[in-house]
């Protein structure tokens, strides 16, 4: 089972504690950067078109980087951050990656 954590951030400084709760609040998102398992996960969104696309780098302890790709696309800013923290979370715990809401065909 994998934990869940509350995100707090106050101005640059961030904290994070268990909780059962997955809410996420007050999250800088362009700055954001968290150890899970000693593992420092930054997730990411930017936008495409009118949707968000969510992505998340990884920094293993021994120094090796690892960028996920794009994970999904929604239609807020909020969801997609959040998706790409558990995507980010179950990477490091070698769980299966979530499922994003939906998906984009390009014509």
């Amino acid at each position: 089972m994998a934990t869940r954590v509350r995100v707090i951030a106050v101005t640059r400084s961030i904290h994070i504690a268990p909780t059962n709760d997955v809410r996420y609040e007050q999250i800088l998102e362009r700055d954001m950067l968290f150890y899970h398992h000693g593992v420092a996960i930054q997730p990411s969104v930017t936008k495409s078109g009118h949707a968000f696309v969510a992505r998340v780098s990884i920094l293993r302890e021994d120094g090796q980087a690892n960028s996920l790709g794009d994970l999904g696309y929604f239609a807020n800013r909020q969801s997609a951050f959040a998706f790409a923290a558990r995507c980010g979370t179950a990477f490091v715990d070698d769980q299966p990656m979530p499922k994003p809401p939906c998906k984009l065909r390009h014509a």
